[in-house]
């Protein structure tokens, strides 16, 4: 549908896309050198290699592209749309109290889903007092000194025997931990949706290199326990933001093309998901105001890079309630505001993104060695 605006009436009148055909015979083309001096001239003579960024050793971004670059590789096949969950991560210590309140405060105003961190066993039945788990997942990481098969048990004792929530129809809920070397995967039986955090990394310094090392965590999980892929659980990576947007756009890209590659090669094709989880966390040095800015700026990137999960902390200098509600909305603005998520992959086709994510997934996939 393509949608034709009437202003003397004041409507939209929305077209069939079939009824515009434009004679594209009409477009004028131009050769290389016509473009590159077009270039040149908006550099005011600059040289338009300049405008070329390095991203990591044998890894370059450019921002303009001729027709002999087009054999970038096509839009990701199969490529998830970019809807979204909004993540709301919730700091335990030890308030459990305090942090069920924020939880059900953050339900009630837009989250669709809680992540609580530095969580103790014996805390479990407290946190998820008034919480839904089949309306809203609920997402664990235990305190450093807690091992995880502890928070599984107690999360356990609210199930009966067939694996049901005692007071609901189904339980939802995932693992957000790390996995540390040499651990092995606890598969989470009895539960209806579990998923397991591999590995993460911080913002793309060095793209090609961590993400060549979360697929080697995530496969030496898997060289322990086989099961694991045909488990029925998504694996979840985390990756952390940074204010590169264009090379975080392509970091996220280029991790469905690296994990579809994984898949291909284990003929596993579509068998097993994974699950992006992007978060942005933002320097306290800054007044809130500038820090909420860079926040928008990285959370849009989660979005374009096609991130399942995106958590926004709060700004460490506003009131802690404000603080909260304004790292939420920063979400809801992306998608009531703007509908980021009404658009598949709205990356596809641009040359710079394209190329630039292939250029990371292919240096990714040259590093890793199974």
């Amino acid at each position: 549908m393509a949608a034709i605006w009437f202003p003397q009436a004041g409507i939209f009148y929305l077209a069939p896309m079939e009824t515009w055909n434009p004679d594209w015979q009409r477009f004028e083309t131009m050769d290389a050198a016509t473009w590159e001096g077009l270039i040149a001239r908006e550099l005011k003579g600059g040289d338009p290699e300049s405008l070329l960024w390095p991203i990591e050793p044998g890894i370059t971004g450019r921002p303009f592209y001729l027709s002999a670059d087009a054999d970038v590789p096509g839009p990701l096949a199969g490529h998830a749309s970019t809807g979204w969950q909004i993540l709301e991560e919730i700091p335990v210590s030890g308030d459990a109290v305090q942090a069920n309140t924020l939880a059900l405060e953050a339900l009630t105003q837009g989250a669709e889903a809680i992540h609580f961190t530095e969580v103790r066993p014996e805390q479990v039945a407290r946190l998820l007092d008034g919480i839904l788990p089949e309306v809203a997942p609920v997402y664990w990481t235990p305190a450093a000194d807690i091992p995880p098969d502890r928070i599984l048990e107690a999360l356990s004792a609210f199930m009966d025997g067939d694996g049901v929530w005692r007071d609901s129809a189904n339980i939802t809920g995932g693992w957000l931990s790390v996995l540390p070397d040499g651990q092995p995967v606890i598969p989470a039986r009895g539960f209806l949706r579990w998923e397991i955090l591999h590995a993460e990394s911080g913002p793309s310094a060095l793209p090609a290199a961590q993400l060549s090392e979360n697929l080697q965590r995530i496969h030496q999980a898997v060289e322990m326990d086989p099961g694991l892929r045909n488990a029925g659980y998504p694996a979840v990576i985390r990756l952390e933001i940074g204010d590169q947007l264009l090379t975080e756009v392509a970091r996220l890209r280029a991790w469905r093309i690296l994990w579809a590659h994984y898949l291909a090669s284990w003929g596993l094709t579509d068998a097993w998901p994974c699950r992006v989880h992007a978060r942005v966390r933002c320097g306290d040095a800054q007044p809130w105001e500038d820090t909420m800015i860079a926040a928008t700026t990285r959370g849009l990137a989660a979005v374009l890079g096609g991130a399942d999960l995106i958590s926004i902390l709060p700004p460490g200098q506003a009131p802690a309630p404000t603080a909260r509600r304004l790292a939420r909305n920063v979400q809801h603005l992306m998608r009531e505001e703007a509908r980021l998520h009404l658009v598949r992959d709205p990356m596809a086709g641009s040359y710079a993104v394209e190329s630039l994510s292939h250029q990371i997934a292919g240096s990714a996939w040259d590093r890793f060695s199974p």
